[in-house]
């Protein structure tokens, strides 16, 4: 993931992940160290790749999210998209991200962006440790870009989620052992974007991860996919 800023020491995601533990007598914050640390143990996160603006629009069709929706964001990154579906949809929303940097920025943009207060509820945390929290208790539509490795780890949470009527809309890859009730397909095609392969191959591994520079990141998103990425919904629901 991109560092927190030109002045900042480079960390890695399992630095950040590290730093989030927490002493306390609490129960939920005793069960988010566990969670956390289960996390760190395996080692894998995905890097920041930012979504096409073209696609907000597709994963708010996708997952039937209204104004009366709360969306979270599993791992908002910049806060772009999140952002972007709460003034498309003209609903609430919330996420976790793990890099205070991005956590930062994201803050900026929803300030910025004339999101009145309390419309996104920005919070830094690692996913795991987030999911045990009251405010992802109260989303109704979960959003991710997550690699297959973490979505196989988070299944029976995502599980849980849809037992409560909670609608999961994953990009570009499906959740492992879960059967999606529909998918986008890959969309138009996006002018003067160079194609590249999968941005998440060969970096799943926190080590690589950590190794990555801002101008690779900068790379990354500068020659993402050339369409819109495929999308996937998860929901009991129609």
């Amino acid at each position: 993931q991109p560092d927190a800023g030109s002045g900042a020491s480079q960390r890695g995601p399992s630095e950040y992940a590290i730093a989030s533990l927490r002493e306390s007598d609490g129960v939920e914050d005793r069960m988010g160290d566990a969670a956390a640390a289960n996390e760190i143990a395996a080692g894998v996160f995905a890097p920041f790749v930012a979504t096409a603006p073209e696609q907000y629009a597709r994963l708010i069709t996708l997952g039937s999210i209204s104004t009366s929706d709360v969306v979270c964001d599993l791992g908002f990154g910049d806060g772009a998209l999140l952002c972007g579906i709460i003034k498309l949809a003209e609903c609430t929303g919330c996420g976790c991200e793990l890099n205070s940097g991005l956590v930062a920025s994201a803050r900026a943009l929803a300030v910025s962006s004339g999101l009145s207060q309390g419309a996104a509820v920005l919070t830094e945390s690692s996913i795991a440790r987030y999911m045990l929290s009251a405010d992802f208790r109260r989303a109704t539509v979960i959003i991710c870009f997550l690699v297959p490795t973490q979505l196989e780890a988070l299944a029976p949470s995502f599980k849980a989620a849809m037992d409560a009527g909670t609608r999961i809309v994953t990009q570009l890859y499906p959740i492992p052992g879960m059967t999606h009730l529909r998918c986008l397909d890959r969309g138009a095609i996006l002018q003067g974007r160079k194609r590249r392969t999968d941005p998440f191959a060969g970096i799943s591994e926190v080590e690589a991860l950590a190794a990555l520079r801002r101008d690779d990141l900068a790379r990354q998103e500068e020659e993402y996919f050339p369409d819109q990425g495929q999308a996937y919904l998860y929901s009991h629901g129609p």
